[in-house]
């Protein structure tokens, strides 16, 4: 299966964390890395999360809602130390989930009650697309774009002149 997946070469990271639902959180972690998704860490609470902090991660995949509300803190956490990630809840979508996402600031819900090969597809199709640049990363590309469309100009202007002079 992870042969003819194309996200095996540049995997997916998740980070799994659940106070609540840890055999149906061990069953996705199980079922995402058959999938060819690499799983950082499966934990249980906000200290477990923070020791796995220098991990590289795409999604930080919140099972079920947290009994444990200081759980939730760990988005605002690796916020906090610039980590580039999207967290995402999966769990049995109500009103409780949808105040727990607008509180927690968290983008991505999805129904845990359907296919866990949807919630594969789900977060294929919601990964980020782009690498995050740093300050000199953004300057030198910004320097390469300027420079970029001064040539461009030039050619423009030259392709003017050549077209207007050939005219009649």
């Amino acid at each position: 299966m992870s042969e003819n997946n194309p996200y095996v070469q540049n995997k997916i990271r998740v980070l799994i964390i659940s106070d609540r639902l840890m055999d149906r959180a061990i069953e996705l972690s199980n079922y995402l890395c058959s999938a060819g998704i690499h799983i950082v860490g499966l934990v249980k609470n906000k200290d477990q999360a923070l020791e796995m902090v220098d991990q590289v991660i795409d999604f930080l995949i919140i099972a079920g809602y947290l009994e444990n509300q200081q759980g939730y803190e760990i988005i605002n956490e690796y916020r906090k130390r610039h980590k580039t990630f999207t967290a995402v809840h999966w769990a049995m979508l109500d009103s409780l989930i949808s105040s727990y996402c607008n509180e927690y600031k968290i983008p991505l819900m999805f129904e845990r009650t359907r296919p866990i090969s949807d919630f594969v597809v789900y977060l294929q199709e919601h990964r980020p697309s782009c690498v995050a640049l740093t300050d000199e990363e953004l300057s030198a590309v910004s320097d390469e774009n300027e420079q970029s469309c001064k040539h461009q100009y030039t050619l423009l202007e030259r392709l003017k002149k050549y077209f207007w002079s050939n005219q009649f």
